[in-house]
């Protein structure tokens, strides 16, 4: 039987399946929620109050949409030790950095994350200059982005992704939080935060130290988990980035726009990435999303080749890909 996706290899199902059973281990037995003891309940990050309706649920947390501007959160959260400690010493930190070193991963999050960036960034920025990246891993990004003109550095918490970073790709990596660093104010010319907002207790706090580094005319990039993803409004909890352990923040164009400005930014360029219509097919098929069928007769339900390219022409114009990537620039 052939293969629907040849993207999941063992290392990412290793790290899927970690993930899983680190969230299950939250969980209390008698509840089935996650331990009363574990979280806190929280305020929208953009409007700052508690009033949101509940959307659903997965693996004990539950998801819900700020009544006020639409924003799909997590709440109640985690708190932010538990969180901290899980980025530092689990198994799913350990499997997260075995997938980034996988070549195909590193082929994979070039096409399709940091060479579509970079050519938007470009634009803006033909020159280049200095670049930070917070949350850099293996340091990937930042060695791709020397090749247009950057000169960047990275802040990666993780040691062991950190080392990698350093000996393997020969990058300046930081150990240390922002706000610990001897860094000059206003000595950025772009600041990248590659799946972080969505995992921070606090992301306004995060914006606004990437405001205080960034020079008067720099830029600062996103890349989040796309609450207005077609696919991502359809699965719901069947889809893998959502995830109430490691996802707080599911912003969309919209509310990401109303976060960016509330922080002292003005947005400049944004699409989404991955539209994901090979899955949609999938799961439209009564199959488990990212898992191989074992149906032994033919779908029904086949999207064909013009139908593709009109599905994926539709989303990629409303910025319904899987995930979102912002630009903002700093406003005075």
């Amino acid at each position: 039987m052939k293969k629907v996706f040849e993207y999941l290899n063992n290392d990412r199902e290793a790290f899927t399946k970690n993930k899983q059973n680190e969230a299950v281990s939250l969980v209390d037995p008698e509840t089935k929620k996650v331990s009363l003891d574990l979280v806190n309940r929280v305020k929208c990050p953009i409007c700052n109050v508690d009033n949101a309706n509940w959307c659903f649920e997965k693996e004990g947390f539950d998801f819900v949409k700020c009544r006020h501007c639409g924003l799909l959160y997590v709440n109640p959260q985690l708190k932010t030790d538990v969180t901290e400690s899980f980025y530092k010493n689990s198994k799913t930190a350990e499997a997260w950095i075995g997938l980034q070193k996988n070549k195909k991963e590193q082929e994979w999050n070039f096409i399709n994350k940091y060479k579509p960036a970079l050519e938007c960034i470009s634009k803006i920025k033909p020159k280049g200059g200095r670049l930070l990246d917070i949350g850099c891993s293996i340091g990937q990004f930042i060695y791709e982005s020397k090749q247009y003109g950057w000169q960047p550095e990275g802040i990666e918490l993780n040691h062991d992704a950190a080392e990698i970073a350093r000996k393997e790709y020969g990058q300046t990596v930081y150990e240390e939080k922002l706000e610990n660093l001897e860094l000059a104010e206003k000595s950025y010319d772009l600041i990248t935060l590659w799946g972080v907002l969505e995992h921070l207790t606090d992301p306004n706090d995060m914006l606004q130290k990437v405001y205080k580094y960034l020079k008067d005319d720099g830029l600062v990039l996103s890349f989040v988990p796309n609450a207005h993803s077609m696919i991502v409004r359809m699965t719901r909890n069947y889809n893998s980035t959502v995830s109430g352990l490691a996802h707080l923040w599911y912003f969309s164009p919209k509310t990401i726009d109303k976060f960016y400005i509330k922080n002292g930014f003005r947005k400049v360029m944004e699409f989404s990435v991955l539209p994901q219509v090979h899955e949609i097919q999938h799961f439209l098929q009564y199959n488990i999303l990212y898992k191989e069928p074992n149906m032994l007769c033919d779908e029904e339900l086949v999207f064909q080749e013009e139908e593709r390219s009109v599905i994926t022409n539709l989303i990629n114009r409303n910025k319904m890909g899987y995930k979102l990537i912002t630009i903002a620039k700093k406003v005075l």
